[in-house]
């Protein structure tokens, strides 16, 4: 086996070699820490690519495989800071709009498929967990679409979803 960075051994070898070795290995261990095939599948692809970028001979054979785990590891973390991040708000940001200042009609449709979007995910995730978290999150989010929405005519389905999330995580008092 050729070792890395050697002269016989172009860049694009070596990733076909490792992908060749490690692929699969990396694809269920980045899939375990992330939860979701397509985004494992990106940071696997991602390591490959920084192995490519990399000067040659700076990786030994013996630590090729554990390079790779900690970049996809690494990777993998970065994901889910990334995502938590994305739907983490403080609740003084969720505040209700101003009556006075009128969203764009485009603008608040979109707000309103968002909190949605993002009221549903949790209750999703909390339903497969159980987690009195998730479905707290869940239903900070449905209180956020009707404390924003109050009119909307999807305010009572939204309103059901919320009494379900609290009646499935045992918050009868809430």
């Amino acid at each position: 086996m050729l070792s890395p960075g050697s002269a016989s051994e172009t860049p694009s070898e070596l990733v076909r070699r490792a992908m060749k070795e490690f692929e699969g290995a990396l694809l269920g261990f980045t899939t375990g820490i992330v939860g979701e095939l397509e985004t494992a599948r990106d940071i696997v692809q991602e390591a490959f690519l920084k192995l490519y970028e990399q000067e040659p001979g700076r990786i030994s054979e013996h630590g090729l495989k554990a390079w790779l785990y900690t970049v996809c590891r690494n990777r993998a973390l970065d994901s889910l800071r990334r995502r938590k991040r994305f739907v983490s708000m403080e609740d003084d940001t969720l505040a209700p709009l101003p009556s006075h200042d009128p969203l764009p009609d485009e603008v608040a449709a979109q707000l309103k498929t968002d909190l949605k979007d993002v009221a549903q995910y949790y209750h999703a995730q909390a339903q497969k967990s159980k987690s009195t978290a998730d479905y707290q999150e869940a239903a900070k989010w449905y209180r956020s679409y009707l404390t924003s929405f109050p009119d909307d005519p999807e305010s009572a389905s939204t309103n059901y979803l919320l009494a379900d999330t609290l009646f499935e995580s045992k918050q009868f008092l809430d």
